[in-house]
């Protein structure tokens, strides 16, 4: 079977190449697929581990352009050629495509007018409540329907996709991890993994570390990423006095050295899809506070099993969760404990069957 993934950016950090990445790797590796994944901008190298089986493309001729959200819809028509070229010569079996940005789908959509039998299948990767584009809205009432099949990450999310035939399929835990998995020595650190964008809503979660600076006692707040709102994050930190206990470790490729030295990971999200950070920590035993933003925490988190899940915005009571950890050793052991119980759902195996499910349903003579 031959599968064809549209996408951004590859080369760039976060949760969905991570997981694009190894999953692609997982069906070239294992399953003899034959994967060719095409990102809209950036260079056509993964930024994170991906077998050489699976090819990578990029559509836009200059891989080091790699422009802003303007920018980037007012060159989207120079993508198209490309996307027609490898779809006439690769001669995909399904199509996929993530669902935003929003011309990806409309092109795909138009694309997929060259080779009608093909499926095409819309993967949600982002929660409901993104911030999106009108043009991104429009799109999502006309074309999601059009769709084959629409994979959403949450069954929160599900209902909402616009099209009848939508799947829940979650994001695995990378294998790059698996072999890593041990007893750890934890300091006396919270971390938080993740860009540096209103939607995970720092100002929040330093709100509330401030808050519960007195019971800190030599406690530091671990803060692993960049993006677009980290100079004024880093001086909402200096303003509120927090240079001493707070540290800034930018962009790495290394992210798993922190989850294998922090006590707990901590997220104060508006909103998500499904965290892939959240399931890395819970896979390196860390025990997690979030808030119980709409949809993904609350199906990574069991309440005061692997973690806490807190109301949503109320910063009081994200900073009494943040006091617990810090204080109870007991408890937040305990919750260390119970991280294991939570991974079997986010296996690789299980979520390629799912997959294979979904295959078989579009494809009926496919080979999964």
């Amino acid at each position: 079977m031959k599968i064809l993934l549209y996408y951004y950016n590859l080369n760039s950090i976060g949760g969905a190449p991570r997981v694009y990445s190894r999953i692609a790797s997982h069906w070239a590796e294992e399953k003899g697929y034959e994967v060719c994944i095409l990102s809209h901008f950036g260079h056509p190298k993964s930024f994170y581990p991906i077998s050489p089986k699976v090819r990578t493309r990029t559509a836009f001729p200059f891989y080091s352009i790699n422009p802003g959200r303007i920018p980037r819809n007012l060159l989207s028509p120079f993508l198209f050629p490309k996307l027609l070229v490898v779809l006439l010569q690769f001669k995909p079996d399904i199509i996929i495509v993530n669902n935003a940005p929003y011309y990806g789908v409309i092109q795909a959509v138009i694309a997929r007018l060259f080779r009608r039998k093909v499926p095409l299948v819309i993967w949600k990767h982002s929660g409901v409540f993104m911030k999106s584009s009108f043009l991104y809205k429009i799109t999502k009432r006309l074309l999601f329907a059009t769709a084959d099949a629409v994979v959403a990450l949450t069954d929160g999310d599900s209902p909402l996709t616009r099209n009848k035939n939508t799947y829940v399929i979650r994001n695995p835990i990378p294998t790059v991890y698996s072999a890593e998995k041990g007893e750890f020595e934890r300091g006396k650190t919270a971390l938080f993994v993740g860009r540096l964008v209103p939607q995970k809503n720092l100002n929040h979660l330093l709100k509330a570390w401030v808050m519960a600076k007195d019971s800190l006692n030599g406690w530091k707040l671990v803060i692993v990423g960049g993006g677009e709102l980290e100079s004024s994050i880093k001086g909402f930190a200096r303003k509120l006095k927090l240079t001493e206990s707070v540290v800034f470790a930018g962009e790495t490729d290394s992210v798993a050295e922190y989850y294998k030295t922090a006590s707990f990971f901590v997220m104060s999200s508006m909103h998500e899809g499904l965290p892939v950070v959240l399931i890395e920590a819970l896979f390196y035993g860390l025990p997690a506070v979030s808030y119980d933003c709409p949809f993904g925490p609350r199906e990574i988190i069991k309440h005061n099993v692997n973690g806490i899940l807190v109301e949503n915005g109320n910063i009081a009571a994200l900073s009494e969760a943040i006091v617990k950890m810090v204080l109870d050793n007991e408890f937040r052991e305990k919750l260390a404990a119970g991280t294991a119980e939570s991974m079997d759902k986010f296996s690789m195996e299980g979520i390629a069957a799912d997959w294979d499910k979904l295959f078989s349903d579009l494809l009926p003579h496919s080979r999964s």
